[in-house]
């Protein structure tokens, strides 16, 4: 009975943090490539809720406004730089990178010719997961 007890509160946690730590990822990276204090990003509504609490995001309801794309399904009608939040919109459009969850793991992968077609510069410390 404790180790259930105990397995669902690590299960619990574990969902609690992942989205932290999704939030800090994409101020890392996403904010890494924009050289501005404000980050304006149009997002389908899964990811709209990873970046709700991150004051460096403003979201905003039309692809236009947007510096950034962020999510899985965008039609191709918008010419901003995406960034991909399943495999499947990383390999299908072009999108500048992505980040997942594979297995229980995440994946971060980031395209070098997309990166260089929008002008941004990767920092070092990213350079390990560009393709």
């Amino acid at each position: 009975m404790i180790f259930k007890i105990i397995s669902t509160l690590i299960l619990i946690a574990s969902f609690v943090c992942s989205g932290e730590y999704e939030r800090v990822l994409y101020e890392k990276v996403i904010g890494s490539l924009f050289n501005k204090e404000k980050i304006v990003v149009y997002c389908d509504d899964e990811s709209c809720e990873d970046l709700k609490g991150t004051p460096r995001f403003e979201i905003v309801g039309q692809c236009f406004e947007a510096d950034i794309l962020v999510g899985s399904d965008f039609i191709d009608t918008c010419s901003k730089p995406v960034f991909a939040t399943t495999y499947k919109m990383f390999k299908k459009s072009d999108s500048i990178g992505a980040f997942y969850w594979r297995k229980g793991r995440p994946q971060l992968k980031l395209k070098e010719d997309a990166l260089k077609k929008y002008g941004f510069k990767i920092p070092h410390e990213l350079k390990k997961y560009v393709l």
